[in-house]
């Protein structure tokens, strides 16, 4: 199945799966009893966290209406995570599987949450897949994913991002943010009087889409360095701390000011820049 595109792989991947459960059951014999007991023993943990009544939660493509719903959560383990604003008042997630059918997605409505997640099956305990999602902008967000990257869209009712290896690329998201990366770098435009990042050897690089009038950034580093563009006009306070790190700023400083960045890094740097346009 690692030869057909990732939706017939898992397809197909699911369909071996089922015919081999099948097998274990029916098939014990003298010269391979032990064979036939040990292949139904590796798919009994499948079977018992697939109970009945739960196939619709394996559609790879669904929708939800929004009306009712307040935030977004998403979860994979392995895998790559786009969430884009849409238009409308529903929500469609589409599984992206990696795994051959191993692996299955958990899509559900928990009050006013959307969970949605990558799920091992049986014994698996990290699996490869991840999700795009388009949803209405004013919907809170949280992404989490051991590795891969994340993409975010066009949100604008607070964002927090969590990922051990892998980018994070985000486009018009404004609101509150709180993101924090191992290893990997974070860009995009943005506007937030609240955000908080925290990255261990990854790079930051933002532009503010219009003027802060209040509020803070507030960045933590092991090794990276912050780049932050904010456009002409803007005042600010600064207040940075680094082992070996250096600042450079466009602005200044100005204790008066009603937004402030602060910075504490072992190694990084921190340049605060005017946004040049055309």
């Amino acid at each position: 199945c690692l030869a057909k595109d990732p939706g017939a792989r898992w397809q197909s991947g699911r369909e071996l799966a089922a015919a081999l459960r099948a097998a274990a059951a029916g098939q014990v014999s003298s010269s391979g009893g032990g064979w036939w007991r040990g292949l139904r023993s590796l798919f009994a943990g499948e079977e018992e966290a697939s109970p009945a009544g739960s196939a619709a939660v394996l559609e790879p493509i669904r929708e939800f209406e929004a009306g009712s719903l307040q935030r977004i959560r998403i979860v994979t383990h392995i895998g790559d995570i786009s969430l884009s604003r849409a238009e409308g008042s529903r929500v469609r997630a589409e599984f992206v599987p990696d795994d051959c059918g191993q692996c299955r997605p958990l899509m559900a409505v928990e009050g006013s949450t959307l969970r949605l997640e990558v799920q091992g099956g049986g014994r698996r305990r990290t699996c490869r897949g991840g999700f795009k999602v388009f949803a209405p902008a004013g919907l809170e967000a949280e992404v989490l994913t051991g590795t891969g990257d994340v993409s975010v869209q066009g949100m604008e009712g607070g964002l927090k991002v969590t990922t051990g290896t892998g980018d994070v690329s985000l486009d018009a998201v404004r609101g509150g943010l709180s993101l924090k990366s191992g290893t990997g770098d974070v860009t995009g435009v943005v506007y937030s009087e609240d955000a908080d990042f925290k990255s261990g050897t990854g790079d930051l690089s933002l532009e503010w889409s219009a003027v802060p009038a209040a509020g803070k950034v507030v960045v933590k580093t092991g090794s990276g360095d912050a780049d932050l563009s904010f456009p002409d006009g803007t005042r600010m306070s600064v207040a940075f701390k680094s082992g070996v790190g250096s600042l450079t700023s466009a602005f200044g400083t100005d204790p008066d000011a009603g937004f402030s960045v602060v910075m504490t890094s072992g190694a990084g740097d921190l340049e605060l820049k005017k946004v040049q346009r055309p």
